[in-house]
């Protein structure tokens, strides 16, 4: 609804408002599988709704080819999917996370699901098929006015999203990251959504 408001209301209010629900609606995905893994392990029930671990869309980074980057262990475990994320080999040298796409060829949401803490601006990039998507700048504390934390987890979590983009199956998705100082441009996972299909 937000986003038909666009031209009709100042460039830069418009923007601040639409950076802040983009946000909110991919913190609230982080919250909800935080809430059903926290429980499942708790309870150690089974999930009659399959809804834990249950991601069809998703590519984890840490089964991605890595190079400058490693995997590390998320705490608390359950604010990232598969309980895993990757982070860069150093602070200085950029690290690549790279996949082949085998969903059919079609038209998809591709989102980017990254931790933004506190200690840097690291900064990614994304591409498919050498095309490049977009890029962005691990600044959530300037952007949201706090400081959302100092370490990997489900308060630094957030999503980038970029829309409508065209993949054939077998296309490689790639993203590289670019450490700063404490934020080594950790990544949680890109999900590649159909129409209509929320992660």
């Amino acid at each position: 609804m937000w986003e038909s408001l666009k031209g009709k209301i100042d460039t830069e209010r418009y923007n601040h408002v639409l950076f802040r629900q983009t946000y909110q609606a991919g913190h609230s995905i982080v919250w909800r599988d935080a809430i059903n893994n926290y429980y499942w392990n708790l309870s150690s029930i089974p999930d009659q709704a399959k809804r834990v671990g249950n991601h069809p869309w998703r590519v984890e980074a840490e089964q991605m080819i890595l190079r400058g980057y490693k995997t590390v262990k998320v705490t608390p475990f359950e604010t990232a999917s598969n309980y895993t994320a990757i982070v860069t080999s150093s602070n200085t040298t950029p690290g690549t996370a790279s996949a082949t796409l085998n969903y059919p060829s079609g038209t998809y949401d591709v989102a980017v699901n990254y931790f933004d803490h506190t200690g840097g601006k690291a900064q990614w990039q994304v591409s498919i098929a050498g095309r490049s998507l977009g890029q962005w700048i691990g600044n959530n504390e300037e952007r949201l006015g706090h400081f959302p934390s100092a370490n990997i987890d489900g308060h630094s979590a957030t999503r980038v999203t970029f829309r409508n983009v065209k993949i054939n199956k077998g296309d490689v998705l790639s993203i590289v990251g670019q450490p700063n100082g404490r934020e080594l441009a950790p990544l949680d996972y890109v999900a590649i959504l159909p129409p209509g299909v929320v992660d």
